[in-house]
């Protein structure tokens, strides 16, 4: 049994989507694409995010972008509106109203996955000791 199901028998629990408080967060736009780099942690820092922008905006000239960051090293997108300093309950917020989300964190992906969002899930820099199949010719014998 799963531990998550012995703690569930065992408090006589019942299994529910998760409950997020979510805090006000404004924004000049009504329908946005939200972009957000976690460039916190490096394996989950992506570069090339004014590139994705630029596409973006080539598809789609008078789309809007919010960009989250976390960090004053952050990389800014030209013409995005920047939104920085967010607790967890603000970025609940935007990802509830966004249109799509671009991230390459995590929790944004999960987020997503709760509010039926679009996500687009970018991979920072990998080694690859972290990256390699876990199954190979090494790892059988």
């Amino acid at each position: 049994m799963h531990q998550v199901e012995n703690l569930q028998s065992y408090f006589r629990l019942t299994p529910s989507r998760p409950l997020l408080e979510e805090a006000y967060f404004p924004t000049p736009y009504s329908h946005y694409v939200l972009i957000y780099n976690d460039s916190l942690v490096q394996a989950h820092d992506y570069t090339y995010l004014v590139d994705v922008a630029d596409y973006l905006w080539s598809a789609d000239p008078q789309i809007d972008i919010v960009q989250v960051v976390n960090a004053e090293s952050a990389q800014r997108i030209p013409k995005a509106y920047c939104a920085k300093e967010l607790s967890h309950n603000h970025l609940y917020f935007l990802v509830k109203n966004a249109d799509m989300v671009i991230s390459s964190d995590p929790l944004c992906g999960e987020l997503c996955g709760i509010y039926n969002k679009p996500l687009v899930r970018l991979s920072g820099n990998s080694t690859p000791q972290t990256a390699r199949p876990f199954f190979t010719e090494d790892s059988l014998h």
